[in-house]
């Protein structure tokens, strides 16, 4: 452990032993009899125990699983207790965490003085912190991510979950409602690439759709849309002269849909406020749009997003070029 010196105050001395703190510190901790027991109200010791109507058992990823950092930090806080807490703390050798298996424990040495005192009521304090936000992240709970895949082969489940309420578990997808926020206009639209994601190249790699995940997708609705709406065909490639004429010699070109003078007045107007993003216009040339998957697929079984503009889409443009050039140098 270490080479130190405990002062405690007289009245504690004739029962405030170590065996006693450890005691009382490990029935708090205790998962059956503790504070925290609270939380893991109705989750059997065993919960492998439980079997389904046929007689089989649980499957093992469902296994119910304690919670790690609460076990770890109260016997973080019981050393703390134990060896800061004191009317002095001589510290003759200064030591790093120890980090024992069986329990996890930090040895904690601090010199003494005003200093120390305050830095002990600062690391208890962000302790309790971090001990009740560890209570309420239930994702070591053993449930199996969705790993939605861009597939044309749409599949998503019905999942019955606590309280009798639904969630829609997509595992294969590949169309969204993405909306288009400077032009206040949504269309369902194919996604056809997964581009980058911010979190693990390794998704990207897989095609799986993800919360914040950055995708392509097709640009047709929106163009349409735009058409119709500007009277604007944008991402067309401009002819070349000599193609004009070939066109007017051989083909007869096509007629444009006649349309009448309150309409022709009306887009004449929209044209007037209408504003478009040079990158947007690029990008409807290629015929894909970036955009960002805003819901959660093994949520609520949809992958719907907004399209990517001004700095944001600047952004994840120069994070994937960026990209792309390291697959290039290492390739």
């Amino acid at each position: 452990m270490g080479n130190f010196d405990l002062y405690l105050p007289p009245s504690f001395s004739h029962f405030l032993t170590l065996k006693t703190c450890t005691f009382i510190f490990s029935l708090l901790s205790s998962p059956q009899y503790g504070f925290f027991s609270i939380f893991d109200s109705g989750i059997s010791r065993d919960s492998m125990h439980k079997r389904r109507a046929t007689g089989g058992k649980k499957k093992a990823w469902r296994k119910k699983r304690k919670y790690f950092l609460l076990n770890f930090s109260t016997h973080f806080l019981f050393y703390i207790f134990v060896y800061a807490y004191t009317w002095k703390v001589y510290v003759r050798v200064l030591s790093v965490a120890m980090v024992i298996m069986e329990g996890l424990m930090f040895d904690l040495f601090l010199e003494g003085g005003t200093e120390s005192l305050y830095f002990v009521g600062l690391l208890l304090s962000k302790l309790l912190i971090f001990m009740f936000l560890a209570a309420f992240e239930r994702y070591e709970l053993g449930r199996q991510p969705a790993n939605t895949k861009l597939s044309s082969n749409k599949t998503v489940r019905r999942i019955r979950v606590r309280g009798g309420n639904v969630k829609w578990r997509a595992l294969r997808l590949d169309t969204g409602n993405y909306s288009w926020g400077s032009e206040a206009v949504t269309r369902k639209t194919r996604i056809l690439d997964v581009v980058y994601n911010a979190s693990n190249n390794e998704l990207v790699r897989t095609q799986t759709l993800v919360k914040s995940a950055i995708v392509q997708v097709d640009a047709a609705p929106f163009k349409q849309w735009y058409l119709q709406h500007y009277g604007v065909d944008i991402g067309r490639k401009k002819k070349t002269a000599a193609k004009k004429e070939a066109t007017e010699d051989g083909e007869v070109a096509a007629e444009e849909t006649k349309k009448s003078n309150h309409v022709l007045r009306k887009l004449e107007k929209r044209q007037k406020e209408r504003t478009l993003d040079a990158h947007i216009e690029e990008q409807f040339g290629s015929g894909r749009l970036l955009a960002c998957i805003s819901s959660r697929p093994g949520q609520c079984g949809r992958a719907d997003g907004y399209i990517l503009e001004g700095k944001e889409l600047e952004f994840y443009m120069k994070k994937i070029q960026r990209k792309k050039g390291k697959g290039a140098g290492a390739a």
